[in-house]
């Protein structure tokens, strides 16, 4: 069915981001997975060694390493896989047909770039948080769209800073809604992969302070569930959120009717 251009509630937005996910759920759940198999792999093999070697200096700054690379290839991989949905969701939106290698091929060429416009929005909005938290979140708010534009509009890492500036104008609010949204799903479906082990282990006699080995895999494990069945919902959200932007303030949807209604090349034009 076509999907109609125009300005959408948050109700409206969110309605329609949960629609999408569900209609297509094993291509988003894909698109999060592949990339990402790797990080959970490693996370669990270092979970694992940290468990059998004692905690001496030299274990501890070995781990410490260890967690250090694997939170920046994390980051590469999560910038990888948004991308990669925000190519998907795109495709969806405009009606057109999408699979998750066509996802990753939309990439080329730009893969390099996400991942540094990422990486900096990151370490400031980071920044920001040690800081003070406000102008953390505010930061976060504010280049939320910069993913987006440069993944659709094919953006450098200023002007999508700046891209992301404009289009967030009236629409801080929503975003910090989906964020909000968003962190309360991950922490509802975490609770829920992770407490019936963690019961089970106390019901054994286990106790909090001394967890087995297996139910810190169950705890890398489901971090890695979690976020390939949650973690599309908010990239899903934002795209509809830029594109939602776009229509407001750009008058998008003509646009978009415009190119709809345009013969194709081999198509002669129809005159009367």
């Amino acid at each position: 069915m076509t999907q109609v251009l125009r300005p959408l509630t948050l109700g409206e937005l969110l309605d329609r981001a949960f629609s999408l996910y569900r209609k297509h759920v094993l291509l988003f759940a894909g698109l999060v997975a592949l990339p990402n198999l790797l990080v959970a792999a490693a996370s669990i093999i270092n979970t694992s060694t940290l468990a059998r070697n004692d905690p001496n200096l030299s274990t501890l700054l070995v781990q410490f390493a260890a967690l250090a690379i694997i939170g920046f290839v994390s980051m590469v991989t999560m910038s990888i896989s948004q991308a990669a949905t925000m190519v998907a969701v795109s495709r969806l939106h405009l009606n057109e047909p999408i699979t998750i290698a066509g996802a990753f091929a939309g990439l080329k060429g730009r893969v390099f770039r996400v991942c540094v416009l990422s990486l900096t929005l990151t370490l400031l909005t980071l920044l920001g948080l040690v800081l003070l938290i406000l102008p953390g979140v505010f930061l976060a708010l504010r280049w939320s769209l910069a993913i987006p534009a440069a993944v659709l509009e094919g953006a450098s890492l200023r002007q999508a800073m700046s891209r992301s500036a404009t289009l967030i104008e009236g629409q801080y609010g929503r975003v910090f809604m989906i964020g909000v949204l968003y962190f309360l799903l991950v922490f509802i479906f975490a609770i829920a992969v992770y407490m019936p082990f963690l019961v089970g282990h106390l019901v054994t006699g286990g106790t909090l302070a001394d967890t087995p080995l297996w139910l810190d895999i169950v705890t890398d494990v489901g971090e890695f569930f979690t976020q390939c069945l949650v973690g599309p919902l908010a990239t899903i959200s934002i795209a509809l959120v830029y594109y939602d932007s776009r229509v407001r303030k750009e008058a998008f949807d003509l646009e978009h009717m415009l190119a709809q209604l345009k013969p194709a090349p081999d198509q002669p034009v129809m005159t009367t």
